[in-house]
């Protein structure tokens, strides 16, 4: 392994950290999509109200997921086999739609969830009210918002594939 492989963030990496291309460093940056584990952050709603909250357009779409699994593997391979230059590696997985995400954590659970649909404009109360800090609650509306309006997109050098289900994600994490 070359002491001058690393592996970072997406978002140390990114155009505000100048810094990094400028060292010499060879860099591994992996962006991955939407994790499947993001399915827990509804488990409050979901044990206590029987909702899975929406926060997309649609709850029908899907999408790319990836488990954190898939995100550990693929950070250990690229340190044991380093690439010759640096590069950004896009992670994508199975496609699932918030339905089936609601559906998956309803299994875990023992019990149906009632997909609820928040609409943009309520998606900082939202948050806030499920106990999120402000700052945090604008940072995740935004992510949203740019995902809704496909402003994150897969861009990297090449493009690697997770295969966890999210079953198995949410089942590991709910042990």
């Amino acid at each position: 392994m070359a002491s001058s492989t690393s592996i970072v963030s997406a978002r140390l990496a990114s155009a505000r950290c100048p810094a990094l291309r400028a060292s010499g460093a060879k860099v591994t940056v992996i962006s991955a999509c939407y994790l499947q584990e993001n399915t827990l952050a509804a488990l409050p709603a979901a044990q206590h109200e029987g909702i899975y909250p929406n926060f997309f357009p649609s709850s029908d779409v899907a999408f790319p997921t990836v488990a954190t699994r898939d995100i550990g593997q693929l950070a250990a391979r690229c340190l044991l086999e380093p690439p010759t230059k640096s590069e950004v590696v896009d992670l994508q997985g199975p496609l699932y739609s918030v339905r089936q995400m609601a559906e998956a954590l309803g299994r875990c659970l023992g019990k149906p969830l009632q997909v609820v649909d928040i609409p943009p404009a309520a998606h900082v109360g939202a948050l806030t009210g499920a106990g999120l800090p402000a700052e945090v609650a604008a940072t995740f509306a935004e992510m949203f918002a740019f995902l809704a309006a496909g402003r994150i997109t897969a861009r990297g050098d090449r493009t690697e594939r997770g295969t966890t289900q999210i079953d198995d994600a949410l089942g590991a994490a709910l042990g």
